[in-house]
């Protein structure tokens, strides 16, 4: 991964997440053909890899069949030794969840726990340790897609996050939403709706489309409402910094470190950044 180290932070090096410090979440696109040189080959980016405290994986890479990895799949992230890698160098293992999306509308969420607790399962075979768990936009899928009212999602994300606390005690489950296709008030109705059922919110990250919110919201003025609303109920509060073109990696590094810079002027560096990637160019390689 020879463009690695270009990615830059503000916290220092890895292993935990010192009081007053940014902690920097890395999730690399799924289906990118340099996520297994990270492991095989981790000598080519140790300045990038000292400012990593968290590396989230999609659940579908650490469970069996997944068609949308490429080769990075559960058996080849175990070969090159992957999540035993991540532990011996202090660097903690979160997963995103699709505990509600589209194709499971309807269906128990006991079948979500099961999903993700084979993922954690895979990956403590494997040598590794999760730390966390992002349920992946869980009330949008709710609204937009299975047309159902948000005390259903309230419901059911209350029981995934109780549920899988009690299987793994030491597993932080937090939540992402979108914005600006939720308003600052939807989503803070939401977290109030989840603390009426008995559970809160570790983290709670925000996923922001850039150009969006520019057009009709004052981004600067929402990013510090939302930030005082975590504050005061001790959640810590992250914004995923992502590229919108990805018709090349120069032009999706533009877009996120225009977005990093839209985070920095309104409220200077959150508790949590995620650097993350679902981009790919118009020929469909995936950008990292």
């Amino acid at each position: 991964c020879d463009s690695c180290d270009n990615l830059r932070s503000p916290t220092g090096p890895s292993g935990g997440n010192p009081s007053g410090t940014t902690q920097v979440w890395f999730t690399p696109n799924g289906g990118s053909g340099d996520m297994l040189r990270l492991f095989s080959e981790p000598d080519k980016w140790p300045q990038a890899r000292s400012r990593i405290n968290v590396f989230k994986f999609y659940v579908q890479q650490t469970v069996d069949g997944c068609q949308d990895c490429g080769n990075n799949t559960l058996a080849n992230l175990t070969k090159v030794g992957a999540f035993s890698w991540l532990n011996s160098n202090n660097i903690k293992i979160g997963l995103e969840a699709g505990v509600i999306k589209p194709w499971n509308c309807g269906r128990e969420p006991a079948d979500s726990v099961s999903g993700v607790s084979q993922a954690i399962e895979n990956i403590s075979r494997a040598g590794g340790r999760v730390s966390y768990v992002a349920m992946d936009e869980p009330y949008v899928s709710t609204i937009a897609w299975c047309k159902q009212p948000v005390s259903i999602a309230s419901d059911h994300v209350a029981y995934y996050m109780k549920e899988t606390n009690r299987r793994y005690p030491g597993v932080a489950v937090g939540l992402i939403e979108p914005y600006p296709a939720f308003s600052v008030q939807e989503i803070k109705n939401f977290v109030s709706s989840l603390e009426s059922r008995g559970v809160k919110l570790p983290f709670l990250h925000l996923d922001m489309h850039r150009e969006g919110a520019l057009a009709d919201n004052d981004i600067q003025k929402d990013l510090r409402e939302m930030e005082s609303f975590c504050q005061e109920r001790g959640i810590a509060f992250g914004v995923i910094i992502w590229g919108d073109n990805g018709s090349s990696n120069q032009d999706y590094f533009n877009g996120a470190t225009f977005t990093a810079q839209t985070v920095r002027a309104a409220i200077g560096a959150p508790d949590h950044l995620i650097f993350q990637s679902w981009s790919e160019t118009a020929t469909g390689s995936k950008i990292f």
